[in-house]
């Protein structure tokens, strides 16, 4: 996952900030974007001296937050967090917003995605979870972000490599990792796939196994998490 922070505009003038500066996540409560967001407003009202209130809007797949954001008044009062889905709306006929409508202030984390399922379930190993969508295509049910949001964009390219259709699994529109998360222990979902921080508490309480890291190397304090 790829986020950025960006000012909606900034007219700084030597009193600023003199009143609540505003931060947006497009994702949902509880999930990774959401946890970065509110980290660093924490870390903003200590520097600034004024509260940060953290703003989930959510909706359209990453659409309403970032549209909000995009249109804000350019005062410097508005920080958006920013996720890669940004420059996927505008491709995806969603929105008019890009990159352009920002004003890019740092990057500030990146994490690759992870296939997880549940600790009771019957796959064991990434090959034979692939063996289960190859004898039925359609049938299982994954999720970890809106339609068409980076951890869809990393099933799909999973799924060609090892010459799958990115429909071969049934993707299920969630509002983040945090809800889809919870679907997955509900049942709901066979598949769940995100960030590994994003899932580390049901990790860590071994309620959820992961099959699996999109990265080349393995993860520091996951060396049991194979890559692929």
């Amino acid at each position: 996952m790829l986020i950025f922070a960006l000012l909606s505009g900034c007219d700084r003038k030597d009193s600023f900030p003199n009143r609540p500066i505003t931060f947006i996540c497009p994702w949902g409560a509880g999930g990774g974007t959401d946890g970065i967001s509110r980290q660093l407003g924490f870390l903003l009202e200590k520097e600034l001296g004024v509260p940060v209130n953290v703003v989930n809007a959510t909706g359209g797949g990453g659409v309403t937050g970032h549209s909000r954001g995009a249109r804000a008044r350019p005062d410097g009062y508005t920080i958006t967090m920013v996720t890669v889905e940004l420059n996927m709306l505008h491709w995806r006929g969603l929105t008019s917003i890009s990159h352009e409508d920002f004003r890019p202030v740092m990057m500030v984390n990146q994490d690759a995605a992870a296939v997880f399922v549940r600790a009771d379930s019957e796959w064991k190993t990434l090959p034979e979870l692939e063996q289960a969508i190859r004898d039925n295509p359609g049938r299982l049910r994954a999720s970890g972000t809106a339609f068409g949001g980076i951890w869809h964009v990393a099933v799909a390219g999973w799924l060609t490599t090892v010459g799958l259709q990115a429909s071969d699994v049934t993707w299920i529109a969630m509002s983040g990792a945090a809800a889809s998360r919870q679907e997955l222990m509900a049942g709901g979902l066979d598949v769940l796939v995100c960030s590994v921080p994003e899932a580390q508490v049901l990790l860590k309480a071994d309620k959820i196994r992961c099959l699996g890291v999109m990265a080349d190397e393995r993860l520091p304090g996951y060396p049991e998490i194979p890559t692929f």
